[in-house]
């Protein structure tokens, strides 16, 4: 082929090569105005059509699909998903999930700040007002390992993370376990549409703080099993029967603690402090009594090197001197 139009051109002569030259000089100007002016197309950019704003996304979006097909397969994908930001607290999302439209509690018994109640020991019960579809911040001391029940299935209970929604009409839970001096945090809610009372009651495990066992006889003793985690332990309440000194014995199966108090005086001895040993070799604590004192008898496992509560088996008894 390059032969023969070498031939025709040269016996064209002079014309030829001028028809040559033109060709040449066509195809260089046609293929210099195939080249795309540079454009910088800005991510906020919008257009005016037909009198509507419209976010120029597509065709980015749709040029940098076009660019990704001409990588290399082995190109690494330097795209990524754009930030996922949460300005809301926990408290927030749980509220606007749980009762969407709710009002917003302010002053007592708002996030900022909780309700608080310090109820004497023999409280029992308590009422809360709460507005429609909404939350009420709730302190409340002297109440920790108790059972809280509320009977109404319009209300629930958030307390440790956890919610609690009535089931047949009623809500049963326990209290986290606390010491009388530490408060306890919880929310209650109202699922209702309309602003509702709800009645919160308490009751005590045998043996919690609130609700000590009564011992008569001492000597014969008493055993206890405390469950991992346990930390107040359990109470007993006694009443002496004579004047004197009562010596108290305990025998445990992890490092443990007996905290007796006589409620007359405030007089306390421990196990941790007090201590003393007989000709024995057992250790003991003492207290001085009159006749129908009340005691306050404490025994719990101590918290080992974690700062957790083991499961503990105790033994103790009394003998008065």
């Amino acid at each position: 082929m390059k032969n023969t139009v070498n031939k025709k051109a040269f016996s064209l002569g002079g014309i030829g090569i001028i028809l040559i030259t033109a060709l040449m000089l066509s195809l260089a100007l046609g293929l210099n105005g195939c080249k795309a002016p540079k454009q910088t197309v800005e991510g906020d950019e919008t257009a005016d059509v037909s009198g509507e704003a419209v976010v120029e996304t597509a065709d980015i979006t749709e040029e940098a699909v076009d660019q990704t097909e001409e990588l290399p397969a082995d190109t690494s994908d330097d795209t990524t998903e754009a930030p996922v930001t949460q300005d809301t607290t926990e408290a927030d999302v749980t509220t606007n999930v749980t009762n969407p439209g709710g009002t917003v509690i302010t002053g007592a018994g708002s996030a900022s700040e909780p309700y608080l109640e310090i109820p004497n020991e023999d409280m029992t019960v308590t009422t809360v007002s709460i507005p429609a579809r909404s939350e009420l911040y709730y302190d409340i001391y002297r109440v920790g390992g108790m059972y809280l029940t509320v009977n109404d299935p319009d209300a629930y209970i958030i307390c440790d993370n956890l919610q609690y929604d009535a089931v047949n009409g009623q809500i049963y839970m326990q209290v986290p376990n606390a010491l009388a001096s530490d408060s306890i945090s919880f929310r209650v809610g109202n699922y209702s549409n309309t602003a509702k009372s709800f009645t919160l009651i308490f009751t005590s495990p045998l043996g919690s703080y609130q609700n000590p066992a009564v011992v008569d006889g001492l000597s014969e003793g008493f055993n206890v099993s405390l469950e991992e985690g346990n930390e107040t332990g359990f109470y007993f309440k006694h009443y002496a029967t004579q004047n004197g000194v009562i010596r108290f014995y305990m025998q445990a199966s992890v490092d443990s603690i007996f905290i007796v108090t006589n409620n007359r005086n405030s007089a306390q001895r421990t196990s941790d402090s007090d201590a003393a040993t007989d000709a024995n070799g057992n250790e003991y604590v003492e207290i001085e009594v009159n006749q129908g004192d009340e005691l306050l008898i404490n025994v719990g496992a101590m918290p080992n090197k974690r700062g957790k509560y083991p499961a503990v088996e105790i033994y103790w008894n009394g003998i008065y001197n």
